[in-house]
């Protein structure tokens, strides 16, 4: 959960990805976890005809992210909550800790960026040569998005297939 600010940089990694997130949008917008609610970035997965938890969903992942990458984010983070014995806070919605007040996720894919770049485990995982690569590319589509309307996007994305 710590990390989730900054992983979404790697799992919906486009301009185009954060167009999907949203109060109203089944992916989640806030940092938390619930079970079977359908509006949280991770969702426990309950079992109808067993009545217990058979997985884990994480949905704030699309098609533009590299799988290997973002597994291997997603997985450190979950191994390093394990390693250092963090606890998991509270399920949203159920608790009144203030630690559980409803943080939201940025509004956009540059502000994810800036997450990732304040992010020590994540750009430990991606090591320097990734990383400056990785974000030498994603400033690079910002800057082109920045200048296009969604129509001009469209038709880009389209001449190019």
């Amino acid at each position: 959960m710590d990390h989730l600010p900054a992983l979404i940089s790697l799992t919906i990694p486009s301009n185009n990805s954060f167009r999907r997130i949203g109060p109203g949008c089944w992916t989640g917008s806030s940092v938390g976890w619930a079970v079977e609610d359908k509006e949280t970035p991770l969702r426990v997965c309950v079992d109808a005809q067993l009545g217990y938890p058979t997985n884990v969903e994480y949905k704030l992942c699309d098609a533009c992210c590299n799988i290997y990458l973002a597994l291997a984010c997603v997985l450190s983070c979950g191994i390093e909550g394990i390693s250092r014995n963090l606890t998991l806070r509270s399920m949203m919605g159920t608790s009144s800790d203030a630690s559980n007040t409803d943080v939201r996720l940025g509004p956009d894919f540059k502000s994810a960026l800036d997450c990732l770049r304040k992010d020590s485990l994540l750009l430990t995982v991606l090591g320097e040569k990734l990383g400056k690569g990785y974000f030498a590319v994603k400033n690079a589509e910002i800057k082109l998005s920045e200048k296009l309307t969604l129509e001009e996007e469209v038709n880009l994305a389209l001449k190019k297939s």
